[in-house]
């Protein structure tokens, strides 16, 4: 478990993964919908990705004897709209390939879930797989949560709202933390109050923080806790935060 900044990708790996996969920068945009593509990769290895509105998945197999071994698979997940469907992947794989149920696993969105499948092939490749997994994510999820230190300090300013303000205006403390993403609509970034306590202990409160929709922060309420805005709601691990989809505005 490690936690991945986007300076850790160079602009040379994003194009080199373009140019690999011809990939056109076109994404699903409904739940659910899926793009696929096949291409010869590194190393006589073959890639397969699958890329959906909020989550991926790609597998590097391997011609042996003629048959189609994978060797590594690597997903990632944005937002709760496909973390279902990344979930029950990520466990299909484990349990094929270990034989046991995969249990306890409930990793904080957004999130990148490395399986390599062990091998003497396998090896021949894991000196450039964690490099490629960190290079997709970023390249395909791109997700201001897991900003750099550098970058976190200047996030405060820094809105990515693709020319979209809200509509109302807002109360100056919530300013900093508005963004507006193309998942969740108008958000304000905050931690659910239920697990403040859980991020306070852990140290790095910026773990922590979700979209919660405007409109619900205006009308729940909220607090301000170490230059955080807190706010009541339902939050499972398994799921993240569950807010009704009636108070998200696009």
């Amino acid at each position: 478990m490690r936690r991945t900044y986007r300076d850790e990708v160079s602009e040379e790996s994003r194009k080199m993964i373009r140019e690999y996969i011809k990939f056109d920068g076109r994404k699903p945009s409904e739940p659910g919908m899926c793009r696929s593509y096949e291409v010869p990769f590194m190393d006589g290895t073959d890639l397969k990705l699958g890329i959906r509105s909020g989550f991926y998945d790609a597998t590097i197999t391997k011609n042996i004897q003629g048959e189609k071994v994978p060797l590594f698979m690597t997903c990632g997940c944005r937002d709760k709209s496909e973390l279902s469907n990344a979930m029950n992947l990520i466990k299909m794989i484990y349990e094929s390939i270990t034989g046991t149920k995969l249990a306890g696993f409930a990793p904080l969105l957004p999130f990148i879930v490395d399986i390599p499948i062990p091998s003497l092939d396998f090896m021949k490749i894991a000196e450039w797989t964690g490099g490629f997994s960190r290079c997709m994510g970023w390249f395909f999820l791109d997700d201001d949560a897991a900003r750099s230190a550098d970058t976190d300090k200047k996030r405060k300013k820094k809105v990515s709202n693709l020319g979209k303000r809200y509509y109302k205006k807002l109360p100056e403390e919530l300013e900093e933390f508005y963004d507006y993403l193309p998942d969740c609509g108008h958000s304000i970034m905050a931690i659910p109050e239920c697990i403040l306590e859980k991020a306070i202990k852990n140290g790095n409160l910026d773990l922590f923080v979700c979209p919660f929709p405007v409109k619900y922060v205006l009308e729940k309420g909220y607090r301000i806790y170490e230059n955080h805005v807190v706010c009541d709601a339902k939050y499972r691990e398994d799921m993240g935060l569950m807010v009704d989809g009636d108070y998200d505005e696009f």
